[in-house]
């Protein structure tokens, strides 16, 4: 029977987490959450031009740029950090409040790179599959929204002055060389409404300086200041991987919330004139007790936690290579048959009284109970044939489970097969 408790990231973690060992290589994982992860940067530097060739080649890069596909807002050029108008490079926009619209021209925008500016291609992991891959990959060993932005600035130049950012940035340099500065964090660990007031000090020395090559990697903390910019003999190309982090204020403010929603009590206005009358401390001290008193009770966390949890699966956008040619052989599907777990999908089980609850890809797909043990191999197993399902369910079962789960998205017949039982 499968419980609320199963861990079913299991064997997805020991392929995923490969991944995430890729990217520290040849720094330690375990050194690197317990001594950089929220608290210092760290630059890997590894003398290997070719590391993410297989993540995006230079040749990769001319592709995206030149493949006239290009939309807003997927493109935006800086120079000095100034944004280049839109109009210069998409004479046709249109802007809807504060979006953006229409076809980028691509000379235009080759032609404002000649001029100093940097492209940025925002949210490459919509559009560039291993970059998807990398970053899915990456928020199943996180648990954290991660997306990515490509950065190719020109031979001396910079894109954006001194700045921090809110979320924590991974740096992998694909093609030559750019040199990064970094200060001392204005904000510790800044949420995402504290963002940066364009207060540096210009004079400040820098904490560190590394110039990274092909190859290299620079991990910075939310609430670093840093800078970087290229030198006088070639351009430089990189991909920001930010890590968009829940925090304990997340988790807080969602407590708080459901709190509030349960009980009248903490929805009743402040008393009439508070704001030129004041209010009592002992009134104050009553009501944040009462508050505090809730917060010790263990399924008020429970159930803010599992909102976050459920945030975060329901977000994470489908990844579906193969999924049309799954369509056309659903119904081909028979014992013999292997499938396998979608590469890199997030999702989660839940069990209550009536079914059983598989959330992905922003839905809830429900299952009777009697099915819990075929669930309970199929995420273990993660790759299998159909006949390998215990017996708990007939072979027309088998073959009806099987076939929903691929048309859901969940299983695939396409890919290699990571374990295999008979």
């Amino acid at each position: 029977m499968l419980t609320p408790t199963f861990d079913p990231a299991r064997n997805v973690l020991e392929a995923t987490g490969r991944t995430f060992a890729w990217l520290m290589n040849p720094f330690s994982q375990r050194q690197f959450l317990k001594e950089h992860w929220e608290r210092k940067p760290l630059f890997i530097q590894r003398e290997q031009p070719g590391y993410y060739t297989d993540l995006l080649s230079f040749r990769d890069l001319d592709s995206l740029l030149a493949s006239g596909h290009r939309r807003l807002p997927g493109v935006r050029l800086v120079k000095a950090g100034t944004d280049i108008a839109v109009h210069r490079y998409s004479p046709e926009y249109a802007q809807v409040g504060e979006n953006l619209y229409g076809i980028v021209n691509i000379d235009r925008v080759f032609a404002e790179h000649r001029a100093g500016a940097t492209i940025i291609l925002e949210g490459v992991h919509r559009t560039w599959s291993p970059v998807a891959r990398f970053c899915r990959e990456m928020e199943v060993v996180l648990s954290q929204p991660v997306q990515a932005n490509l950065y190719l600035t020109p031979k001396a130049a910079q894109g954006f002055e001194a700045h921090y950012d809110t979320h924590d940035v991974f740096i992998l340099q694909v093609a030559g060389y750019k040199k990064w500065r970094i200060f001392p964090p204005r904000v510790r660990l800044p949420l995402r409404s504290q963002t940066y007031a364009g207060d540096h000090d210009t004079s400040a020395r820098p904490l560190q300086v590394f110039e990274l090559a092909q190859g290299d990697l620079l991990y910075i903390p939310r609430g670093y200041i840093h800078e970087a910019m290229t030198q006088s003999d070639e351009l430089s190309a990189h991909i920001t991987v930010g890590v968009i982090a829940y925090t304990w204020h997340d988790l807080l403010q969602e407590t708080i919330k459901q709190i509030c929603e349960r009980e009248h009590t903490f929805r009743q206005s402040l008393p009439i004139g508070f704001a030129t009358q004041g209010l009592s401390s002992t009134s104050i001290k009553r009501r944040i007790g009462k508050v505090i008193k809730r917060l010790g009770t263990s399924n008020v966390w429970e159930g803010s936690l599992g909102t976050l949890v459920d945030n975060f699966v329901s977000s994470r956008e489908p990844i579906l290579h193969g999924h049309l040619a799954d369509q056309l052989q659903v119904d081909n599907i028979d014992l013999t048959t292997v499938v396998r777990i979608r590469e890199g999908l997030i999702y989660r089980i839940q069990v209550d009284d009536k079914t059983i609850s598989l959330a992905f890809h922003g839905k809830s797909v429900h299952f009777p109970h009697h099915v819990g043990a075929a669930l309970h191999f199929i995420v273990v197993t993660h790759a299998f044939r159909v006949g390998s399902i215990p017996d708990c369910i007939d072979t027309a079962g088998k073959l009806v489970l099987v076939r929903r789960l691929v048309k859901e998205g969940f299983l695939t017949t396409n890919g290699p097969v990571s374990q295999d039982r008979d």
